[in-house]
């Protein structure tokens, strides 16, 4: 994978991921002084093959802090490669990546108009503490939002999921007014720092505001979030605060957890499942984690049109043809041209062309009505007996990745 050796690794400014072990360098990959040993097609078509499209657009990112997304990305920067060799021919000498790169966002595709240069290294602290919470050293809400987004990205290119953890510190207000704000203040470093010790390497810890707290878990499916929530909160209840006069405090933690994309499939509705799932945990007595609540509708649904063929065992296995209109992990939503009885078992299968990938399925229908245009369509409404195994479906969903050839 890919990152940027910063001293705050993760986000925007972290790369890709955060685990440097059998990652690339982009810091040294970039380097002036041994860039021209590997700028090859061929290295590059290897590079774009072992960490996808996106490559590029860290590249630019991190060069100029531009956002292009990959395949635009991926023709700046191949041109400017070739740029970077016209101008060698031109001049008889190697003129530098970045002098090839500032000449053609500014003459060949102008996209910078008042460049400033600077140290990278000051670039870089000036950008760590924008991102960074003062009072705990937590990354901060503003990090929080780029990568959400980041996240999302990523798990919809890779059909995988990631979670996402809010907490609360449990009657804070009650802290502050009897021991005082510094105290307070010192209460949450402390929290901030079991947190972050708590949580993985690879995972993003936030204040997220006041004595409010954001986990992100990528690649974490809803079991591993609530296990992972568990430690966090289990972990602030066992240690002892040291409040003024040398009083032994205890504090919890309420948390909320919420998964990308079974329980929403866009960092809005995450971040507002999440919240209403903490307050759930406030509401059921607090220092507890909660999920989303078992009476709202348990499985996000996916707009879905696919072909499906379903059959019927109970009538000599008749089949009937139709679209999927969506689907969640409970059930899926048809359009057909005939209707059928309810309550009876069904085998379906749906074809995903856009990735050749097919899903077969076990349901009872539960429902049907007929299209109210009154154009002999009928909208049924299949129960899954079994539900699909969760990441069955994402992987079902997730889109084609492109080759490379």
């Amino acid at each position: 994978m890919l990152f940027f050796p910063n001293p705050y690794a993760g986000g925007r400014m972290g790369g890709l991921v955060q685990e440097p072990q059998g990652s690339v360098d982009l810091i040294s990959l970039l380097d002036e002084t041994s860039f021209a040993a590997h700028d090859t097609p061929s290295f590059w078509r290897v590079l774009e093959q072992e960490h996808g499209s996106s490559v590029y657009s860290e590249i630019l990112h991190h060069l100029t802090r531009l956002d292009f997304p990959p395949a635009e990305a991926k023709a700046h920067w191949l041109s400017i490669l070739e740029l970077r060799r016209d101008m060698a021919r031109v001049l008889g000498r190697d003129v530098g990546l970045r002098t090839a790169l500032c000449d053609y966002f500014l003459n060949r595709c102008p996209q910078l108009h008042h460049p400033v240069f600077i140290e990278s290294q000051h670039l870089v602290k000036s950008e760590r503490n924008a991102l960074i919470d003062e009072l705990t050293g937590l990354k901060n809400r503003r990090f929080f939002n780029q990568e959400l987004e980041r996240e999302a990205e990523r798990s919809r290119r890779n059909g995988d999921c990631f979670s996402l953890l809010m907490a609360d510190v449990d009657h804070f207000k009650n802290y502050n007014d009897l021991y005082g704000h510094l105290a307070g203040d010192k209460a949450l470093a402390t929290v901030a720092g079991i947190l972050n010790a708590t949580a993985r390497q690879v995972d993003h810890v936030v204040r997220f505001g006041g004595e409010e707290f954001a986990v992100l878990l990528p690649g974490a499916d809803r079991d591993q979030a609530v296990a992972a929530a568990e430690r966090l909160r289990e972990a602030i209840q066992g240690h002892l605060f040291h409040a003024p006069a040398g009083n032994p405090a205890h504090l919890t933690i309420s948390i909320g957890a919420a998964t990308f994309p079974l329980d929403a499939d866009n960092e809005a509705d995450l971040l507002s499942r999440a919240d209403h799932a903490l307050y759930r945990a406030k509401r059921m007595g607090r220092n507890r984690t909660c999920t989303r609540a078992r009476d709202m509708r348990e499985h996000v649904r996916y707009p879905l049109s696919m072909p499906a063929k379903c059959s019927f065992p109970h009538n000599g296995n008749a089949t009937l043809t139709g679209r999927t209109l969506n689907i969640s992990l409970s059930g899926m939503l048809l359009a057909c041209s005939e209707s059928v009885e309810v309550g009876k078992r069904v085998f379906a299968e749906i074809a995903n062309p856009g990735n050749g990938r097919e899903l077969p399925l076990s349901a009872t229908t539960v429902r049907v009505t007929e299209a109210p245009r009154g154009d002999n369509l009928f909208y049924i409404a299949l129960a899954f007996t079994p539900p699909p195994q969760e990441q069955d479906l994402i992987t079902f969903i997730a889109p084609k990745t492109p080759q490379l050839h």
